[in-house]
């Protein structure tokens, strides 16, 4: 529905996301720089591999960009006949296989209250898990944080989630829901997750947590 698009790139530049120097932009530069965010104007001609971006556009990947970076890695991997592997991209994970005790890959998810301790445990076999947090990227003024998960209808920080764990096939795809969970926040990120097959979730707010219910007698707490 639009709640992730790629055509942020220009609201991203505004807070200084794509170059570091941090800021709050003014409700005009907001209103500004959303007037050229809207997936649906980018053309795509397959047929000769040409696509075509509205002046002022400006294309940002990163929501994405990783998790289809470590699928590459492991098709890679899994035309190479690899039994068993793990490609860590720091949040983005993938494996094939398990580990060589034949035990399912142990994978930690960060604690968002505490980044540097770990919260939870999730055993991995052959799946993905990609994890999006507010404390990954951000910068502090006036005592509020700023993070780079932006909410493309209004061009702020998006409000309500600490961090959205992904668990599924394929870490594209997981990449994708842990950002557009983040920003459908509390009710509808749980409705969006519980509307797909074979994707699960660990959603963190300041007042609760939400395991998925396929996942809830699989991960362990720390």
């Amino acid at each position: 529905g639009g709640i992730v698009d790629i055509t942020i790139g220009a609201v991203l530049d505004l807070w200084g996301f794509g170059s570091g120097y941090y800021r709050v932009p003014s409700e005009e530069e907001l209103a500004e720089a959303l007037a050229t965010v809207d997936y649906s104007k980018v053309e795509i001609n397959r047929e000769q591999g040409l696509v075509r971006i509205p002046e002022g556009t400006v294309l940002d990947l990163g929501g994405i960009a990783k998790g289809y970076i470590v699928d590459a890695g492991t098709a890679l991997l899994r035309e190479a006949k690899v039994e068993r592997s793990i490609i860590n991209a720091g949040g983005d994970i993938s494996t094939i296989g398990r580990r060589p005790d034949n035990m399912p890959w142990r994978v930690g998810v960060q604690d968002p209250q505490k980044p540097s301790e770990i919260r939870w445990i999730l055993p991995l076999d052959g799946l993905s898990v990609v994890t999006s947090g507010d404390y990954q990227r951000y910068f502090m003024h006036n005592d509020e944080r700023y993070h780079h998960i932006i909410d493309p209808r209004d061009g702020y920080p998006a409000k309500g989630l600490r961090s959205v764990t992904i668990v599924g096939k394929d870490s594209v795809t997981s990449d994708t829901l842990s950002t557009a969970v983040f920003v459908l926040g509390w009710e509808d990120g749980r409705a969006l997750v519980e509307s797909l097959p074979d994707i699960e979730a660990i959603i963190v707010s300041d007042t609760g947590t939400w395991v998925s219910p396929g996942l809830a007698d699989q991960v362990t707490k720390q």
